[in-house]
């Protein structure tokens, strides 16, 4: 017979690997997911920040789609400047895909932590800060609007809206900055 050592038995691992891994998971997949809404009256258009980054030759496509000369001048004035104020915040929001790279970093933590079996310290750590890196990037995207329609005269005149794209981080990065925060109070051993 095996003699048991003395002393607690071991604790079974925590579940913070998954909320991580999970985090990653949704918050790669919220960059296919419409980021902002921009448009004036009956010209909308809601764009993911794939399309705003690496698709926005294929949005102009439709934003700049030709019309014919007779159609264009029975086209009312404000209008046309609504189109042209669209394709002027797009080309501002080209560079979106960059607030979702806490989210791609979460999912390799995550992927890592499951080949482990385990979150430990080091993990954890990174897992908070690339959830409260998430939470920023959100914050920005939150305060760049506020700012930029007290500033920015384009922004006045449009309505711009975060759509569920933008809530996408600020979610993630709450699951991911807590679950890291856990593992760094009490690691999986």
């Amino acid at each position: 017979m095996a003699a048991t050592a003395p002393g607690k038995p071991a604790a079974p691992p925590s579940n913070n690997r998954y909320i991580v891994l999970i985090a990653g998971i949704v918050g790669v997949l919220g960059m296919f997911q419409p980021l902002m809404e921009v448009g004036r009256g009956k010209l909308h258009i809601a764009v993911s920040a794939y399309e705003l980054s690496f698709g926005l030759s294929r949005t102009h496509k439709v934003v700049d789609a030709k019309i014919p000369l007779l159609v264009e001048l029975k086209i009312p004035a404000d209008i046309r400047s609504t189109r042209d104020d669209i394709k002027l915040v797009l080309d501002a929001s080209k560079h979106a895909a960059l607030a979702y790279i806490p989210a791609a970093l979460l999912l390799l933590i995550g992927v890592y932590a499951m080949f482990r079996k385990k979150l430990g310290r080091a993990l954890g750590g990174a897992a908070l800060l690339f959830g409260l890196a998430s939470i920023a990037a959100y914050v920005g995207l939150r305060y760049g609007l506020a700012y930029g329609k007290e500033e920015e005269p384009i922004l006045q005149r449009v309505q711009l809206h975060l759509a569920l794209g933008a809530h996408v981080l600020l979610a993630i990065g709450i699951g991911a900055a807590i679950a890291g925060l856990a593992s760094l109070l009490k690691p999986d051993r």
